[in-house]
């Protein structure tokens, strides 16, 4: 079974489970993602966003969240949706302390905003009091989210701090030794590919072809593999990483990148990893997404098509591209798949 298929086993898993305390109609919303061939992981993240509103209404209204009814929803008062905004920021559930930047709180008002457009579509209400319903704004944290990237000088120190231990603490460097032909394959691949975290790693074994120095990848939001030609550089980092470094798994056999404990290596221990080389380096705070778009501003730097980068990322919306990598760029050539951005 492919990673993406067992992911979307576990994802549909979770939906179930919330919207099992959920009211039944919010499971029509589901099946309109899925009829639209959203991805699991996007249909979780809507699910869980609205089961926050629905925790709210069931202690604004003390009425349990699986009996909120579609009147309930209508009854929605503008001061109500002005106190959910203030609830995000801080609540407690379940014994434990819950916050939301304004980012966060900002999507859990966009999923609400889709919820009810979606229910009115539908008939199955016949007001919308989110209609009038705005977002946070704060102009600093707009600001701070500005797309970064690191330079060809950056990448060059966070490379070399994942091959030499350096700045790393001893109990790191005990441990990046160990996985250092790990460790570099994932940043090459990151670095050179753009491909997703969660992309990086579902890859298997199989999946990797020196033949023809590319890899097939199960895109978000894709049935299909998509092939990715790979330059030099992820050739020869893959190549020492699987002849070398990488650890057999009775766990999960197929599975390319394997973690210290045998398994897959997880979306949160890849994030840590790449944090700890970017602060060892003096990078500060550095995330798998930051290298995906430095090399997606350095590919649109070297050839000036974005139609290219937003292929090559894997992107639906060419204005997803457009909005992120377009900057002042003097055109240059590029080979399909040969390219060293870094």
């Amino acid at each position: 079974m492919q990673y993406k298929d067992q992911q979307d086993i576990l994802n549909f898993e979770k939906i179930n489970d919330l919207l099992a305390g959920m009211p039944g109609y919010t499971r029509y919303l589901v099946e309109e993602y899925k009829a639209n061939r959203s991805s699991s992981r996007t249909i979780l993240g809507y699910v869980r966003d609205l089961d926050t509103f629905f925790y709210f209404l069931e202690t604004e209204k003390n009425i349990p969240a699986k009996n909120i009814s579609l009147t309930d929803l209508e009854s929605v008062s503008p001061l109500d949706l002005t106190a959910y905004k203030s609830f995000l920021s801080y609540y407690k559930r379940n014994g434990k302390i819950r916050k939301n930047g304004i980012k966060a709180s900002n999507r859990k008002l966009i999923a609400l905003r889709q919820f009810y457009r979606f229910l009115f579509r539908m008939d199955l209400i016949h007001d919308d009091p989110t209609k009038k319903l705005t977002l946070i704004s704060d102009k600093d944290e707009r600001d701070s989210h500005e797309i970064q990237i690191l330079t060809k000088t950056q990448v060059a120190d966070f490379l070399n701090t994942a091959e030499t231990g350096d700045g790393l603490t001893d109990n790191q460097k005990k441990y990046n030794k160990d996985n250092e032909l790990r460790d570099i394959a994932i940043l090459e691949v990151f670095l050179n590919t753009g491909i997703r975290i969660s992309e990086l790693v579902g890859l298997n074994l199989q999946d990797i072809s020196f033949d023809e120095d590319a890899m097939f990848v199960v895109r978000k939001g894709h049935a299909k593999a998509q092939k990715i030609h790979f330059n030099q550089r992820v050739r020869e980092a893959l190549s020492h990483y699987i002849s070398d470094g990488r650890k057999e798994s009775e766990m999960d056999p197929e599975a390319l990148f394997i973690s210290r404990r045998g398994q897959r290596i997880t979306v949160r221990s890849v994030e840590r990893l790449v944090a700890k080389y970017s602060q060892a380096a003096g990078l500060g705070h550095s995330t798998a997404h930051k290298l995906r778009r430095s090399y997606g501003t350095g590919l649109y730097d070297a050839t000036s098509d974005i139609f290219a980068v937003s292929e090559r990322l894997g992107h639906k919306n060419i204005e997803t591209a457009k909005k992120h990598y377009v900057r002042a760029s003097e055109e240059k050539d590029i080979e399909n798949g040969s390219l060293e951005v870094f």
